[in-house]
């Protein structure tokens, strides 16, 4: 992409019309106990507890397109490339609920938040999804579609510079389920 305004990360500095490559890895781990405190023939409520591992990293590169005296410098000038990383565990609550419209047809949703400093990491995490599955013949394989939203900040203070990463993702959720 091409920056339409100066920035930095870590050691780059980079100013407008420089070319960006970025990247983003994240991977989250889950682990999670969950209790239903109503619980009915049809419908269930309850609150669960549990711990999220978010394993982050990100990377940007940076060109610039320069000239001398009017003549382009090829190849671009390489500004070099910068990653960081953080692991932060996120100890979580979450409330969820579910209704089970016929033998095939189930409605659920979950809402939660997680929260922990450790150390230089700040964390936090919250999520909401619901979803409706639809078990052709009361079996046990089932399709579903579903929204979720999700907003994580991760602030890591522990080297030279302050890394702050903040992600807000969010959209439709198709799936094939299995359960008994």
């Amino acid at each position: 992409i091409t920056a339409s305004e100066g920035g930095n990360f870590g050691e780059i500095d980079w100013g407008v019309n420089a070319t960006l490559d970025s990247e983003l890895n994240l991977d989250l781990y889950i682990i999670d106990l969950h209790w239903d405190f109503i619980n009915t023939e049809r419908s269930h409520f309850g609150a669960g507890v549990g711990l999220h591992i978010a394993d982050l990293s990100a990377q940007i590169g940076a060109l610039i397109e320069a000239d001398i005296n009017g003549i382009p410098v090829d190849p671009p000038i390489d500004l070099g490339t910068q990653t960081a990383a953080v692991t932060a565990p996120l100890p979580n609550f979450s409330l969820r609920g579910g209704h089970q419209f016929s033998d095939s047809l189930y409605l659920r949703a979950t809402a939660g938040y997680f929260s922990l400093k450790v150390g230089d990491i700040d964390g936090e995490l919250v999520t909401v999804r619901a979803s409706l599955e639809w078990r052709p013949g009361a079996g046990a394989l089932g399709l579903g579609v579903g929204y979720q939203y999700v907003d994580m900040n991760i602030t890591d203070t522990g080297s030279s510079r302050t890394e702050k990463y903040d992600m807000e993702f969010y959209g439709p959720v198709l799936f094939v389920g299995f359960g008994i």
